[in-house]
């Protein structure tokens, strides 16, 4: 199995059970706390989609990093779980998931891909990371994922929700 990014939708409630038990803990990187509307599988796109920003200068890097990677730790417990995942999972609070979809609304991807080499391979060679496992054109996997992260973060921060992220 492939281990991806994901992302995961919480409500405050849901995220103070997530730091005060692991099982519950447990069962969001389960996929069973919320629904799957509620969760983003990012694949491998998150350092591609750090290093666009990195190469061009284009958006607030540490805030496009901040929403693939969180902040703090969820809940230190779950390092003990038996069921725990690859790495552990991080939180990034209601108010700095505000702060980062603003970040990644301001980022102009069509803007991003002029500043970058027109061939592909050009594009895993000035990216590099595991962009270079991909098939054709990065461009085009770049703008799909970015743009899911992008409308996932809007969303949770219309509806006043903490973001778990963890690699599973």
């Amino acid at each position: 199995m492939a281990v991806t990014l994901q992302l995961a939708r919480i409500t405050a409630a849901q995220l103070a059970e997530c730091r005060r038990s692991d099982d519950t803990l447990n069962t969001l990187c389960s996929f069973d706390l919320v629904p799957m509307s509620d969760h983003l599988d990012l694949d491998w796109a998150d350092d591609g989609i750090i290093r666009m920003c990195e190469h061009t200068g284009i958006g607030d890097v540490a805030s496009v990093r901040r929403a693939v990677e969180g902040g703090a730790e969820v809940n230190p417990a779950y390092r003990d779980h038996p069921d725990s995942v690859m790495e552990q999972p991080m939180l990034l609070e209601p108010a700095d998931v505000v702060a980062s979809a603003t970040a990644l609304r301001d980022i102009d991807l069509e803007r991003i891909f002029s500043a970058l080499p027109a061939d592909p391979q050009a594009v895993k060679d000035t990216l590099g990371g595991n962009l270079h496992d991909l098939i054709g054109d990065p461009r085009r996997y770049l703008a799909k994922h970015f743009t899911a992260l992008r409308d996932f973060y809007t969303t949770a921060a219309d509806q006043h929700l903490a973001v778990v992220i963890w690699c599973d």
